[in-house]
């Protein structure tokens, strides 16, 4: 779903519960958007009644099959907007449980919650050309059982981590901009994926990309 700019003061408009099958699985969806002065509040709510979940064959690539009986459950919330002049802000919260019948976790080898922060501040006079900020990227935790030497099942997994990036962008006109972004600024050692051919892949280490964008 997206936030669409808010023309009024301020409003929440709840729109209709929608029920839909994709794949065998039952999706309830509700969404409000509520703002003032362009700041902006969207929360998006989700249940599954059917889910797939990874069957432990101890092979791989690792094969999944439906979950009769699952439920997966979760709602999204992404807030934004200016808060004042030259200051922005964009994040987003989204976290969700993924249970099988009988109440165990399923699909755990992905993180439950995700959290996004980032505020940019576009200076004034001079300089208004240049707009600088940074943000966080979390997440929680996350498992998954490995089969190690000597078909041995061992769990592994990824804490709770979280990665701090910055950007400055300058506007050189209307059509030409340079970006700078630095990415995972404090080098954090993490885990972006666990389990997959029983190996666990590191996320990026900091690294600096400078674009050009130019429109016609």
């Amino acid at each position: 779903h997206a936030v669409v700019p808010v023309e009024t003061t301020t409003h929440c408009q709840p729109l209709p519960i929608a029920l839909q099958t994709i794949d065998g699985v039952e999706l309830y969806q509700s969404t409000w958007l509520a703002g003032v002065d362009g700041f902006t509040l969207g929360i998006l709510g989700r249940e599954g009644r059917q889910a797939a979940g990874q069957v432990p064959t101890g092979h791989q690539p690792p094969a999944y099959r439906p979950v009769s009986g699952a439920k997966v459950e979760g709602i999204e919330l992404e807030l934004g907007g200016e808060l004042m002049p030259g200051w922005n802000l964009a994040s987003s919260l989204t976290t969700f449980t993924a249970k099988d019948a009988q109440g165990k976790p399923i699909n755990t080898s992905k993180p439950r919650t995700l959290f996004k922060l980032y505020p940019t501040y576009r200076l004034q006079g001079e300089w208004q050309g240049l707009t600088v900020g940074g943000g966080i990227d979390w997440q929680n935790r996350m498992y998954q059982d490995a089969t190690a030497p000597g078909r041995k099942v061992v769990k592994v997994e990824q804490g709770s981590d979280a990665i701090v990036n910055l950007m400055a962008r300058y506007d050189f006109n209307k059509r030409m901009s340079a970006t700078l972004n630095v990415n995972n600024l404090f080098d954090n050692k993490y885990y972006s994926q666990i389990g997959f051919y029983n190996q666990g892949w590191y996320g990026a280490h900091p690294h600096v990309i400078l674009s050009l964008r130019a429109q016609y």
